[in-house]
Formats: structure tokens, C-alpha cells, sequence
């Protein structure tokens, strides 16, 4: 990926200075959107990095990525910790996600205290036929 980063660069260096301007809006959002490419296999593959790490992977300086990543953070539901450079990319649990957890806890729990009530029924049954004998 880097390495089509590296020619497309270079055959931009070698471009007439006519269209300098243009071209070089295109090529800086062609890098922008190549970034936040990288960004979001990033936050695919791992759970937490620094930002140091983060950048020698994506070949950009710390600056420029912190700059995307802020911009991704909402999007992508990371954590950016700027005091311990730190990037942290599990994303936060919703309410929705807890309440159907919680539902389903509540149903096991149901079940398991309808097996507990069957139980004791047998146990009570087996006890009071072996008392008539």
C-alpha cells in the first residue's frame, strides 16, 4: 500500500507546474483519504497502540496522523489518549448492546430457577414415596 503511495508521489513531482495547483489539491486528498484508509485497517487489527507505532505503520508523521485520527475518532468510535500518546480502538459498549445482554441474562437465570423448582419437585416426590414404603 505504501509502496503505491511512494510511486504515485514521485510521478506527482514529475508533473508540469501548470497545473500545480489543481493537481496538487487531488494529490493531497488522494494522501488524506489513503491515511484514513490505513487508519481504519488499523483500527480493525489492533485493540491499542501508541501514537509512535501508529505512524512508522502508516509511514506518516505524528502530527498529520493525529490530525486524521482525531477526525476518525467519532466516526470509527476510538479513543485518542494524548497525554500517554496512546490510541485506543475497542470500541465502547452501547446501551442497546447492554440491555439485550442483560435480557438475556435475565432469561437464563428464569430458566435456571424453573430447573432448581423441577428439581426440588422430583427430590420432594422421590422423598415422600420412599416415606409410604
Amino acid at each position: 500500500m505504501m509502496m503505491m503511495m511512494i510511486i504515485l508521489m514521485k510521478k506527482n513531482e514529475t508533473k508540469n507546474e501548470k497545473n500545480e495547483t489543481n493537481e496538487d489539491k487531488k494529490w493531497a486528498l488522494l494522501k488524506q483519504r489513503i491515511v484514513q484508509h490505513d487508519i481504519r485497517v488499523l483500527s480493525k487489527s489492533f485493540s491499542q497502540m501508541t501514537f509512535t507505532q501508529a505512524s512508522s505503520l502508516l509511514c506518516v508523521d505524528i502530527t498529520k496522523l493525529e490530525i486524521e485520527m482525531a477526525k476518525l475518532a467519532t466516526q470509527l468510535g476510538f479513543d485518542l489518549d494524548r497525554r500517554f500518546e496512546l490510541i485506543n480502538f475497542c470500541k465502547k459498549k452501547e446501551i442497546v448492546g447492554g440491555i439485550d445482554i442483560l435480557s438475556k441474562w435475565a432469561d437464563d437465570l428464569t430458566e435456571l430457577f424453573t430447573l432448581v423448582d423441577n428439581t426440588e419437585q422430583f427430590i420432594q416426590k422421590v422423598r415422600t414415596v420412599h416415606q409410604v414404603k
